[in-house]
């Protein structure tokens, strides 16, 4: 793990590093597979998504993490209490704020700038996030270009991929205009990809860009004319992988912008395209080899700050004899867990170790060690495979998972505790930890959430999500797309305005562990979930003296749960990224 790092926003002035996870997307993308739990909990590879972010952040130097936080905030306060990340030999410290009148990501981030707990550049990403990157050099090249360009907020981190990648993004289409000598990102258009628009809306700012005057600065006696900008790049193959490094400014912007809800749509979108703001926005783009966020923005800085000013501060940079600053290397992998496709995408590259050494048998957590087998099958001591059962190539088997004879998993995951029964076939889908499957039982491209029950002959098609607690058969065929949970949605939007109401806003930091909620609390929030859900039942059927009356035809004789309506998810489908 880096040690701390200090980074200089002036000269001869350090501050510790620090980074903002968005633990809240503020979407249903993947309900009901998140209704017990934040999304960052969820199991990816059998890790807690979170995990992966905090330690691409420790990686990086990080000092101080503040996690902001919403829906299930105690239990992800109570995570992190009990997590590696509260050691004393952890080098990096990490908080959590609740924000429960947050309604978007940007209102979240406005709770933070009201804190002021950020006063220099920061790492903004959400809690999502898979990187083996250390973003120190980036964060170094960030504050030294804000020397030559003083109106600079924001670096982001795309990464490019062609259009075919399982990675990208198939609900939406970006178009990136990009001033390719300086890294500067002049506008973002974004449209849906369904249906496919016929044009592109190109602000003329942007391909008519100005230069800003060049003020006078130490070896520059600087310039009297504007200069146009020689050439433009549209590019529409770059994935966002929502990693940012921003200013305090960005945060300021914010605030005084209460219409700004989502940061690429509403806040890049309208700082670069608005004719009030001067502020400037870079990207920095993987491509897997050595790259300079600017050339010619390095090269200015470096003499305006005095040649070796800057060396002690930018550590792991180095400056070039001609003056610029390079980086040593700069390739890497960083991906964001947008949807569902997106995590079928990136669980899929941890097991073909595309994020090397971001790879299941080098666990970041506590947890059981897992052993590298051929065909990139990955298993615990505890596993259990009959002598008959097939276990085919990019496998994960959690601790006392049992797979029986003439069984078969292929390219899916395993939680701890999964039972296979015979004669069941498991292909590219997701168990969480305690799922069983009956005997004769199909499941193909689907996540099912904890101790989800699968009974005797059971065909769960394509793009299904299955929340936690349901029970499926026997003898039933579930519909591709199909999302079911154990409680009905509707009951669930009266359960979380409840909730909300009892929460209070505030952090969870070490000198403040007890602050929020004790575990007494949250038991008896849990109780009370569990005693509304017992009282609820679907529109249109019966419910008798507080049993639960559950669509048998659809989910089979024995089946627990309800069936969601389109409106209640998103259409993403697993199969989309699907290589």
């Amino acid at each position: 793990m880096a040690p701390k790092k200090a980074i200089v926003t002036k000269v001869g002035e350090e501050k510790e590093l620090k980074a903002v996870v968005l633990a809240d997307s503020f979407d249903d993308l993947f309900q009901p597979l998140a209704l017990n739990k934040p999304r960052c909990l969820l199991p990816l590879c059998n890790v807690p998504m979170i995990e992966y972010t905090l330690e691409f952040l420790a990686a990086s130097g990080v000092a101080e993490t503040i996690i902001i936080c919403k829906s299930h905030a105690e239990k992800l306060q109570a995570y992190i209490r009990q997590s590696k990340w509260r050691r004393s030999s952890t080098p990096m410290k990490v908080n959590t704020t609740v924000t429960q009148s947050a309604t978007s990501v940007c209102d979240a981030l406005r709770k933070i700038d009201d804190s002021s707990v950020i006063t220099s550049d920061f790492i903004l990403c959400t809690g999502l996030v898979v990187s083996n990157m250390n973003l120190s050099e980036l964060v170094a090249a960030h504050i030294a270009n804000k020397s030559n360009d003083r109106n600079q907020i924001m670096t982001m981190l795309l990464r490019e991929a062609a259009s075919s990648h399982r990675l990208f993004d198939k609900s939406d289409e970006s178009v990136y205009i990009i001033e390719p000598s300086t890294s500067r990102l002049l506008a973002v258009n974004t449209s849906p990809s369904l249906p496919r628009a016929q044009n592109v809306d190109i602000p003329t700012s942007a391909i008519i860009y100005k230069m800003p005057k060049a003020e006078p600065r130490a070896g520059f006696a600087g310039t009297n004319e504007s200069v146009y900008s020689p050439e433009v790049e549209l590019r529409a193959d770059l994935i966002d992988t929502h990693v940012s490094i921003c200013s305090p400014e960005v945060l300021s912007q914010l605030t005084e912008n209460f219409d700004y809800q989502v940061m690429r749509r509403d806040f890049v979108h309208r700082t670069l395209v608005s004719d009030l703001l001067s502020s400037t926005i870079y990207a920095h783009i993987l491509t897997g080899s050595s790259s300079a966020l600017s050339e010619a923005a390095s090269a200015a800085t470096t003499a305006a700050i005095g040649g070796d000013a800057l060396v002690p501060a930018l550590g792991a940079l180095d400056l070039a004899a001609g003056g610029g600053i390079t980086y040593a290397s700069h390739s890497g992998y960083a991906a964001g867990v947008a949807d569902t496709a997106a995590y079928d995408a990136i669980s899929r590259d941890l097991i073909g170790r595309w994020a090397y050494p971001l790879c299941p048998d080098s666990n970041p957590t506590d947890g059981p060690p897992y052993s590298y087998h051929r065909g990139a099958v990955y298993k615990t001591p505890s596993v259990f495979l009959g002598r008959e059962s097939r276990v085919d190539h990019h496998v994960i088997l959690g601790p006392n998972s049992h797979v029986a004879d003439h069984a078969r998993v292929f390219d899916s995951v395993l939680g701890s505790g999964c039972r296979v029964s015979g004669h069941s076939v498991v292909s590219g889908s997701y168990l969480f930890d305690g799922v069983s499957i009956g005997r004769g039982s199909v499941v193909e491209k689907s996540i099912l959430g904890e101790r989800v029950a699968v009974l005797e002959n059971v065909v769960i098609e394509r793009g299904c999500l299955i929340g936690d607690d349901v029970i499926l058969g026997p003898n039933v065929r579930i519909a591709a797309f199909s999302r079911i949970s154990r409680r009905t949605p509707q009951s669930l939007q009266a359960l979380e305005s409840n909730d909300f109401g009892s929460y209070s806003e505030g952090s969870d930091s070490d000198d403040e562990s007890d602050e929020f909620v004790d575990a007494d609390i949250a038991m008896d929030k849990d109780q009370s979930r569990a005693s509304h859900a017992s009282m609820s039942s679907p529109a249109g059927l019966p419910s008798s003296a507080g049993t639960e009356v559950f669509d048998t035809q659809t989910l089979g004789a024995l089946g627990v749960g309800y069936v969601w309506t389109d409106e209640a998810g998103d259409d993403s489908d697993l199969e989309d990224d699907v290589a």
